[in-house]
């Protein structure tokens, strides 16, 4: 965060897995306010990496890198590198990057754990999620989950044919709609992109 010039740097997700425009649900950034780590989904927060709790490190226990924060009348940063313990069978260092992903997952490349993304379930806070607002049929009970199979073809469908509507802003939509019990894990497009709704059926009393 540039402070003289107000410019700020983020990482932005792709809009799908293979539609690299900067377009995307998700951003990562940092908030100096918090002194921690905000991903925001179309500028809602949706993960946080939980406050700076010394010098090198965050609430997140296996964030596994020594974080390094620069703080002035210039500018406000942060930086990382891979933990020392961290060693190749050769003994070479690792050396680490992070990947903010479409769905929202931060990949890390040097541990293979991932943040955020689809543990992110609408409902639950753990993990450092943040739940998402809805209307008041969601209750505590209710959250994605991932599963296989598909639906009769008597579950009525809705389609969103928005091609800049990603797979996150599809379960977003959905989680709005007191009617949507189920959304699809691919787009309705060659670019995996736009929306398939499964709606519950209304039955007539």
């Amino acid at each position: 965060i540039n402070h003289r010039t107000g410019q700020t740097r983020s990482l932005v997700s792709w809009l799908s897995d293979i539609v690299p425009t900067p377009a995307g649900a998700f951003t990562l950034e940092w908030d100096t306010n918090g002194k921690e780590m905000v991903m925001k989904r179309r500028d809602v927060i949706y993960w946080t990496s939980g406050s700076f709790t010394s010098n090198t490190s965050f609430e997140i226990p296996s964030l596994d890198q020594s974080f390094i924060t620069v703080s002035n009348a210039d500018e406000d940063y942060l930086m990382f590198k891979v933990s020392p313990k961290q060693l190749t069978a050769q003994g070479q260092r690792n050396f680490s990057m992070w990947q903010l992903e479409y769905d929202g997952s931060i990949a890390d490349q040097s541990t293979g754990r991932t943040y955020g993304g689809t543990a992110c379930k609408g409902n639950n806070t753990d993990g450092c999620c943040e739940r998402w607002s809805g209307p008041a049929c969601r209750s505590n009970r209710n959250s994605f989950e991932l599963r296989s199979g598909s639906f009769v073809n008597t579950v009525p469908r809705k389609y969103d044919d928005n091609s800049s509507l990603s797979i996150s802003d599809c379960r977003d939509i959905c989680w709005k709609d007191c009617q949507c019990v189920g959304v699809s894990t691919i787009g309705n497009n060659a670019n995996n992109t736009g929306c398939t709704f499964f709606m519950e059926a209304l039955h007539k009393t």
